[in-house]
């Protein structure tokens, strides 16, 4: 089962709350302040972090699901768009999808009463024959880029803005494995008032796929859950509270993927540990 705790995510529920848009579940009502100890030991931060990596993680699982359900159209031989905007959406309603060759491309804004913007842009292209095609027939591969912002208009109370863009290239989509490349990148700013302080949680958070493999079921792909592959994903942490000057650790996870279970090796300048985790089933 995915993760649903984490800063990421409460800037999500802000964003049900406001459009009606379920683009990730989390039960969070406000951003949660963490305080780095004093020792700097990588075991007494490492739950800090890791919890943002898997909910990043578990946001590009999301897109990849979303492309594989996509992928189920070259089946048909034919793409209507209107689904696949509605799939990249989840259960929002786009503004609009067009096939604007070689590109798909769905879009959706919401302005959320003036207190906070919510955008998301997601493009489709598949391959045929070595040629990006808005057409599904005879497609082997397909390029998938997404992204999303969401912006708080008020940024003297709490607040957590987030952008995320994605890239991805999938192939053997016409086979019964597809494999997976690309890229995703969060930026995440969260501020949290309290009675006594105010602090600052910002992220950088760098992801790099690299051959998940995902396996088709019956006569769909109806997982988005890494059967095998690595990933790669890099951060970088700056804690500030009040007018302290601002604390930054980068980690990096080196992370394979056995059927959905990560074994992860993580780093911090000289300090390194390592640890198991399943962030999904396929």
């Amino acid at each position: 089962m995915r993760s649903s705790k984490s800063l990421l995510l409460a800037g999500m529920t802000a964003i049900i709350a406001v459009t009606i848009i379920a683009l990730g579940c989390s039960d969070d009502t406000k951003p949660t302040p963490s305080t780095p100890p004093e020792d700097h030991g990588i075991e007494s931060m490492l739950s800090v972090v890791q919890g943002q990596v898997h909910e990043c993680l578990d946001s590009a699982v999301n897109t990849m699901e979303s492309g594989l359900s996509v992928a189920a159209f070259t089946d048909a031989g034919s793409a209507d768009i209107t689904d696949i905007g509605d799939m990249f959406m989840g259960s929002g309603i786009p503004d609009s999808t067009v096939g604007q060759s070689p590109w798909i491309v769905s879009w959706l804004t919401d302005l959320g009463s003036g207190a906070s913007i919510l955008r998301i842009v997601d493009s489709l292209s598949y391959v045929v024959n070595g040629a990006l095609s808005v057409d599904a027939h005879d497609a082997d591969a397909m390029f998938i880029k997404h992204n999303f912002s969401f912006v708080n208009q008020d940024t003297t109370v709490s607040f957590t803005d987030v952008s995320n863009y994605g890239f991805l290239h999938f192939t053997g989509i016409d086979g019964t494995t597809a494999t997976a490349n690309g890229e995703f990148t969060v930026n995440l700013k969260d501020k949290y008032v309290s009675d006594d302080s105010t602090t600052w949680n910002n992220w950088t958070v760098q992801t790099t796929v690299t051959n998940l493999t995902f396996v088709r079921t019956g006569t769909s792909w109806t997982s988005g859950c890494p059967n095998s592959g690595t990933c790669q994903v890099d951060v970088q942490y700056t804690y500030s509270r009040n007018e302290d000057i601002p604390v930054t650790t980068f980690w990096q996870f080196d992370i394979t993927f056995t059927d959905g279970a990560m074994a992860v090796d993580v780093s911090t300048g000289p300090l390194s540990s390592s640890y198991e985790y399943t962030l999904c089933t396929p």
